[in-house]
C-alpha cells in the first residue's frame, strides 16, 4: 500500500511539474516550465498499467515487459520528482509560488525522516 500510495504521489507530482493533464488545460493553470524528468517518461506507462490502472494481463513475468523493475524504481522516482519540484521553484515565473514550494518541500522530506526513524532505518532524502 505505501509503494502504491507514492506512486500515486508521483503521477500528480510529475503531472504539475510537466504540465500535464487538468494542468495543461484553459491555457496553463502553473507558470513554469516543465523540467526534464526521465524515469518518470520511461516508467509512466508501466506505473499506469501496472499500479494506478491495472492491466488484465497480469500477472507479469520478470522481466519480460518494460518497467517490470518498477517495485525497485519508488527512490528513484521520488528522488527525480524533489529534483524537479527544486527545478521548478527556482524559475522566475514561479517567484510568488517559491517559500510555499520550499516549505511543502521540507515537509514532505521530514515526514519522510520521522516514518524512517519510527521504522529505525536511515532517512533516504535531505
Amino acid at each position: 500500500m505505501a509503494m502504491e500510495s507514492a506512486f500515486v504521489h508521483t503521477r500528480v507530482l510529475c503531472e504539475f511539474l510537466l504540465l500535464e493533464e487538468v494542468w495543461a488545460k484553459d491555457g496553463g493553470r502553473a507558470p513554469h516550465t516543465p523540467p526534464a524528468l526521465p524515469l518518470w517518461a520511461q516508467y509512466r506507462r508501466p506505473m499506469h498499467m501496472k499500479v494506478l490502472h491495472p492491466d488484465p494481463t497480469r500477472p507479469y513475468v520478470a522481466e519480460q515487459q518494460p518497467g517490470d523493475d518498477l517495485k525497485d524504481r519508488v527512490f528513484d522516482l521520488a528522488a527525480e520528482v524533489l529534483k524537479g519540484w527544486d527545478l521548478v521553484a527556482r524559475q522566475p515565473p514561479m517567484a510568488l509560488f517559491r517559500s510555499a514550494m520550499i516549505r511543502a518541500r521540507n515537509g514532505a522530506v521530514a515526514d519522510g525522516a520521522a516514518t524512517a526513524g519510527r521504522l529505525h532505518e536511515r532517512p533516504v532524502f535531505k
